[in-house]
């Protein structure tokens, strides 16, 4: 909670996004957004893309670096 308190206070967050930011950071997890209000964080984190699917919809992209070959790359999560 104290740290919760420290990154609102810090960065420009709501309340709800500085609990998520301060238990990704207590769990060691892998922040996953698409909110750029969290690039800013000194946290492990993914950032969200979307994208249109051929049917018109829009389906999320992760951008994520692939420990092989060392390059970011696009993968559609499976639901």
């Amino acid at each position: 909670m104290l740290e919760a308190a420290e990154l609102k206070a810090v960065y420009p967050l709501s309340l709800a996004d500085a609990w998520i930011a301060a238990c990704a950071h207590e769990q060691s997890a892998m922040l996953l957004h698409k909110d750029p209000k969290f690039n800013a964080l000194p946290l492990a984190q993914e950032i969200l893309t979307l994208a249109r699917s051929r049917w018109g919809g829009i389906m999320p992209l992760m951008e994520t670096a692939s420990p092989i070959q060392g390059k970011a790359k696009k993968e559609n999560p499976k639901y």
